[in-house]
């Protein structure tokens, strides 16, 4: 008499029919995780890139870019020097933001493009004292990037975080 379960799989390829398995086991499952794990990777390689920096004790490069750090002074500027403002919104917390300052910002090209063609304003949207101006520009996202005429007028809006980007 055979007392073994006839539910019971002899082999553990037997275990699952190959196609109740679903995407996520097997030889395809693999290639799904490693394509998920990827893809997370991607969308937050700043954060990762930030993580690392702060490990090795990387220190921010220097900034050569002469930011403002109020509108109205800004404003005033472009009037005079009939430039548009090149308003930052970041944060001191915010990856994408830190890898601006660390990759984009101290670029020769990019320091050079911004001090020629635009007067800089920084607006760090944690800073009580620019909420007005946040909620004036309807920020949702940083890092937001705004090109204003002298009038303060939103000529274009930009959400870039390389250099490439920047000088297009």
């Amino acid at each position: 008499m055979n007392t073994e379960s006839t539910n019971t799989p002899k082999t553990e390829s037997d275990a699952v029919p190959p196609d109740q398995c679903g995407p996520t086991c097997g030889r395809s499952g693999r290639w799904f995780w490693l394509f998920a794990i990827l893809f997370i990777a991607l969308l937050q390689w700043p954060a990762i890139k930030e993580l690392y920096y702060q490990v090795s004790g990387t220190e921010f490069p220097e900034q050569t870019i002469p930011w403002k750090h109020d509108l109205a002074s800004a404003l005033t500027l472009a009037s005079t020097q009939e430039k548009p403002v090149l308003a930052v919104f970041g944060a001191t917390w915010c990856p994408p933001c830190r890898t601006m300052k660390r990759e984009v910002w101290p670029d020769p090209q990019v320091s050079a493009a911004v001090e020629a063609g635009f007067v800089p304003l920084y607006v760090d949207v944690d800073d009580q004292s620019q909420a007005e101006l946040v909620s004036r520009y309807g920020v949702q996202g940083i890092p937001t990037i705004l090109l204003l005429d002298s009038q303060g007028k939103v000529l274009q809006e930009r959400n870039v975080m390389s250099v490439s980007e920047t000088l297009s």
